[in-house]
């Protein structure tokens, strides 16, 4: 599977893009790219894409670079929010490994008290307490 095509939950506000006709998923193969991207923000991804794979990228790591690139430039120009992160990190993974913001997300989820002044060790003793 590609970078950019993801299961139904695509739609969450942790991925790359939204997936243009919300009603229908892509198809396999298919990259997501958002609505908001217009031509020349397309015009773009394709050269950076085109770039990295002639430079012996993968086709995967070479669309996500691209689409990370495109929306960078989107988010400096002031047309898509600017969020550090909206997600709550890989749950299969240790809270070690997540970010400050991800276990602060997460903190906020469970609702623990004083999360946005705590440490990333208090963040991870108290999502652990609450768990």
């Amino acid at each position: 599977m590609r970078a950019l095509v993801q299961p139904p939950e695509y739609l969450t506000s942790g991925s790359l893009g939204f997936c243009r006709n919300a009603e229908q998923p892509p198809k396999y193969g298919e990259a997501l790219m958002p609505e908001a991207w217009s031509d020349k923000d397309e015009r773009k991804y394709e050269h950076i894409k085109e770039g990295y794979e002639e430079s012996g990228k993968s086709e995967d790591e070479a669309e996500e670079i691209a689409a990370r690139t495109v929306n960078k430039g989107r988010r400096e120009e002031g047309r898509t929010p600017n969020e550090r992160t909206q997600g709550t990190g890989n749950p299969n993974t240790g809270l070690e490994s997540r970010t400050k913001d991800e276990l602060q997300n997460r903190a906020k989820d469970l609702n623990v008290s004083g999360y946005g002044t705590m440490s990333k060790d208090e963040l991870i003793r108290a999502i652990r307490e609450k768990d």
